[in-house]
């Protein structure tokens, strides 16, 4: 049968990506090449992985505060939201150093998510994340 074939094979096909895929990995390999190239390639990409990613966000959720540069440097911003923008990430986390390196970005920190209302500092509080809340607060105008 052809999915005991498949299964069976020694050289799987190669995993094909969406270039709004390969990009945001491209980008969290710190791949410059490759992610440059996309973006030269779709003139639209970035506005399209925005639509329907947040690879800044993604970056802060797994750790990866040196792929935030990269990502700025191909037109994300920190301040894209969809639900809610990476400081919100961060700040829930608890994870000063990706809310001092998203704020080094142009990070909005009074800028509130879509369902709740609430800027990064009410998530930092929410969460108890005394030194976020912190750092946030005299940046804030709620602080």
């Amino acid at each position: 049968p052809p999915i005991l074939d498949a299964l069976l094979d020694p050289a799987p096909p190669p995993l094909q990506q969406t270039p709004e895929d390969a990009l945001v990995a491209s980008c969290l390999r710190l791949d410059r090449t490759t992610a440059a190239r996309l973006v030269a390639d779709h003139p639209d990409l970035v506005d399209r992985v925005e639509s329907t990613q947040a690879p800044m966000s993604i970056a802060v959720e797994r750790g990866r505060l040196d792929a935030l540069a990269l990502l700025a440097e191909l037109g994300f911003v920190p301040n894209h939201r969809r639900r809610t923008t990476a400081l919100h990430t961060a700040a829930a986390q608890g994870d000063v150093e990706a809310v001092r390196a998203l704020l080094a970005l142009g990070a909005d920190p009074d800028r509130p998510d879509t369902e709740f209302d609430a800027t990064p500092l009410g998530w930092a509080r929410h969460g108890g994340h005394a030194e976020v809340a912190a750092l946030l607060e005299p940046l804030t105008s709620a602080g």
